[in-house]
C-alpha cells in the first residue's frame, strides 16, 4: 500500500512545486520527481499486484495513450487558429485534428471493442466511473465555453463552432452507450454509472454551494460584530487658521518663519 501513496503524494507536492516555485532547479526536479512517482503508479499492477489500490494505476496506464493523443492534438489545435502569437503553422492544425480523432477512437474502443480496461478480471471499476462521468459533464462544460467564448472572445466563431460539434459528438457518444451495449459493459451497467456518476456531480455542486453560502454568512456575521471606526472632529477654528496662514506664507512667497 505505500508503494502506492507515498508515490502518490510525491505526484501532487512534486506537480505543485514545479508549477508554484520561482527556481528553476527545483521546478526541474520537482518535475522529474512527478514523473517519476506517476510511473511508479502506473507500474503497481506489477509490483503489488495484491493491493486495491493497484486498480488505479492500471486505470492510470490504460489512459495514458489517448489522453496523450488528445492533450497534443488539442494544444496543436489550439496554437495553430486565432492566436497573436506563438501561431503554429497549418500543418500542425490538421496534425492536430487527426491526433484528437484518434485518442477519441481509442476511447471508443475502450468501450465497445475489447480493450476495455479489465483487472484483474472484471472491468476496472475506476474506468466505468471515469467514463461515465466524462460523458456526463463533458457536453455541459463545452456548453459553457461556448458561452464563454461567445462572451469573452473576439472574432473566435470558428472555435465556438468547433467546441460546438465537439460537445454535441460527446452527447451522441454518451447516449449511443446508453442504447447500446459495449464489448464488456452492458447498457444497463453503463446507466446505473451514469446515475451514480449524475449523484455525484450533483451532490459536489450542492456541497460547493453550501460552502459558499456558509462562507459568505460568516464573513457577513464578523463584519457586523467589527467595532465601527471612531469618527473624528473636525478642524477647530484654531486649526484652520493655522493652516490658513501656512499655506499663505508659502503662496504668497512670505519669510517669515513657523511659528
Amino acid at each position: 500500500m505505500f508503494l502506492f501513496w507515498i508515490p502518490g503524494v510525491v505526484v501532487v507536492a512534486g506537480g505543485l512545486l514545479a508549477l508554484l516555485s520561482k527556481r528553476a532547479m527545483v521546478r526541474r526536479a520537482a518535475g522529474v520527481m512527478a514523473a517519476v512517482s506517476l510511473l511508479a503508479i502506473i507500474t503497481t499492477p506489477w509490483t503489488v499486484p495484491s493491493s486495491p489500490s493497484s486498480a488505479f494505476g492500471h486505470f492510470l496506464g490504460s489512459l495514458l495513450g489517448p489522453l496523450v493523443f488528445l492533450g497534443v492534438g488539442l494544444y496543436s489545435i489550439t496554437f495553430s487558429g486565432n492566436i497573436p502569437v506563438g501561431q503554429l503553422s497549418p500543418t500542425d492544425r490538421v496534425t492536430g485534428f487527426v491526433m484528437v480523432a484518434l485518442g477519441s477512437a481509442w476511447l471508443l474502443a475502450m468501450h465497445w471493442w475489447s480493450i476495455t480496461p479489465t483487472y484483474p478480471d472484471t472491468v476496472n471499476t475506476y474506468w466505468v466511473m471515469f467514463w461515465s462521468t466524462f460523458l456526463l459533464v463533458s457536453p455541459a462544460v463545452g456548453a459553457g465555453l461556448m458561452v464563454l467564448v461567445g462572451v469573452f472572445g473576439h472574432q473566435r466563431q470558428r472555435e465556438r463552432n468547433l467546441i460546438g460539434v465537439l460537445s454535441m459528438a460527446l452527447f451522441l457518444i454518451g447516449l449511443l452507450a446508453l442504447l447500446f451495449d459495449g464489448s464488456s459493459l452492458g447498457r444497463e451497467a453503463f446507466g446505473q454509472a451514469v446515475w451514480l456518476a449524475f449523484a455525484d456531480v450533483v451532490g459536489l455542486l450542492a456541497g460547493l454551494g453550501a460552502a459558499l453560502l456558509v462562507f459568505g454568512a460568516v464573513l457577513v456575521v464578523y463584519e457586523r460584530q467589527l467595532v465601527p471606526p471612531v469618527t473624528s472632529s473636525g478642524p477647530s477654528k484654531e486649526h484652520l487658521d493655522r493652516v490658513s496662514f501656512v499655506l499663505h506664507q508659502h503662496v504668497d512667497g512670505g519669510e517669515h518663519d513657523e511659528e
